[in-house]
């Protein structure tokens, strides 16, 4: 009888049966063996592999992850920024008017785009020249869709007078970015992060100096993580530098002629021309009074535009705007038809009278006193018969309290500027005109102007 073998798997050994010789069972050993040793060393280079593969996997996962948390802990800010910036710059700023309304009206259902134009004729670049072909009446918002066409429109200088919208436009634009809406102005504007800084508030920031009088004033990123605002926020290290650097960002510059020194107006005009140097990319918008940027100009700057007095249809829209948000805040926010009729009705009265005044209507051309028109206007009783008063307000506002409002040092008040101003006036009364060279100012207003501030007053200045 031959020999047989076979398996028995009752406690998971390998058995011999007995009827093999010894030479057969050492031959079915050792074939055995080879056979396990084999199996065993494919099965555990499959196992290394897998489990190799799945520790890359598993790498893999976890370097995403920690990308995923970083983007979050990123993105969570940028949200968290804008949120800031929609709650600080969302109402309609009427600083240092006496005459108020009792409701903060929507600075973006109120704002109506302020014109622009190169600040002088000769001054028109090549540039320039082709946006004003394609379209006549310019905006803020056609110079950023050029940018990445123009590299001239990165550095922007917006002059104009007081009341004339400059600080509201810087807001405006902070506040469509902030909001995601600025493919609404325009649909070829980039996507930018907005940075506003008012330069009255920061000049001390931009001027310290160490004990040694050799530390450098900070870089504009480290400014703006300065800012008591942003630092509360707690930005992700060097989040604004690398952004700047990648020039992703819109820094929007409020008010150089706010700095009332001469001295540290020059100075922190020179570290805004460090700051476009060393972020080239980087777009600036820098705003001033063409009296106080003269002064202090920038070197580096691509245009010097002017903001453009308002149309009458400007003017005609603003009072619907500001009509018809005053009446859904008067309603807590009720907006019908019959709410809209109220306000039309209200805003036609006041253009009427507008249209048919030549005095309101020279006024109502700047955007401040016009807002003061309508808030005279809805609040103490109908146009003309309230000029005295809309007057004397205009003068407190320009001369003294929306200065006070914004927390600038003021080397006269308000009454001081008066008694000064006073006596241009009544020369120019006398004269029968409202027009006088500079020369001529500094004459007549120079022994007034030393009583009330003493021989180190300069008329010109003033």
């Amino acid at each position: 009888m031959g020999s047989f073998w076979g398996w028995a798997w009752g406690d998971g050994s390998l058995c011999v049966k007995s009827g093999m010789d010894t030479g057969d069972r050492l031959s079915f050993i050792t074939a055995c063996l080879s056979l396990w040793v084999r199996f065993s060393g494919k099965f555990m280079e499959t196992l290394e592999e897998a489990a190799a593969q799945r520790g890359a996997d598993s790498a893999q996962w976890m370097i995403k992850a920690a990308d995923r948390f970083t983007l979050a802990i990123v993105s969570n800010f940028q949200s968290r920024y804008y949120q800031s910036l929609v709650y600080a710059l969302r109402d309609f700023r009427t600083q240092g008017l006496k005459t108020k309304g009792p409701f903060a009206l929507n600075l973006e259902k109120v704002f109506v785009p302020l014109q622009l134009a190169p600040e002088t004729a000769d001054k028109i670049s090549s540039a320039m020249i082709a946006v004003r072909n394609a379209r006549e009446n310019l905006t803020i918002w056609d110079f950023l869709a050029r940018l990445s066409e123009q590299p001239t429109f990165r550095r922007i200088v917006v002059l104009g007078p007081p009341g004339s919208g400059k600080s509201t436009l810087l807001e405006h634009l902070a506040l469509a970015y902030a909001q995601n809406k600025q493919p609404r102005q325009h649909a070829k504007a980039p996507a930018l992060i907005p940075v506003l800084l008012y330069l009255r508030d920061v000049q001390d920031a931009i001027l310290v100096r160490g004990i040694a009088d050799t530390d450098a004033p900070p870089t504009l990123a480290a400014l703006i993580q300065q800012q008591s605002a942003i630092q509360k926020l707690k930005p992700p290290e060097d989040w604004f530098e690398i952004r700047l650097q990648q020039g992703k960002c819109l820094i929007l510059l409020d008010g150089l002629d706010e700095v009332a020194d001469m001295t540290r107006r020059q100075q922190v005009s020179r570290w805004i021309d460090e700051q476009m140097l060393n972020y080239p990319t980087t777009a600036f918008i820098v705003t001033s009074r063409p009296f106080g940027y003269r002064s202090a100009p920038l070197g580096q700057v691509g245009l010097v535009a002017e903001v453009q007095p308002f149309t009458l249809k400007q003017v005609e829209q603003f009072i619907n705007n500001w009509y018809l948000q005053n009446e859904i805040m008067s309603r807590l926010g009720k907006d019908d038809p019959g709410v809209r009729q109220v306000a039309q009705q209200q805003s036609s009265d006041l253009f009427n009278r507008i249209k048919h005044n030549p005095a309101l209507a020279s006024m109502a051309l700047n955007p401040l006193l016009l807002t003061m028109i309508a808030t005279v206007h809805c609040y103490q009783g109908a146009l003309p018969g309230r000029r005295v008063q809309l007057y004397a307000e205009i003068c407190d506002v320009l001369l003294g309290r929306r200065q006070d409002a914004k927390g600038m040092v003021q080397s006269l008040t308000a009454a001081q500027k008066k008694l000064v101003l006073q006596v241009l006036a009544l020369k120019r009364m006398q004269k029968k005109t409202r027009e006088f060279k500079k020369v001529t100012g500094c004459i007549l207003i120079r022994e007034k102007l030393t009583s009330v501030a003493g021989d180190g007053a300069d008329p010109e200045e003033f």
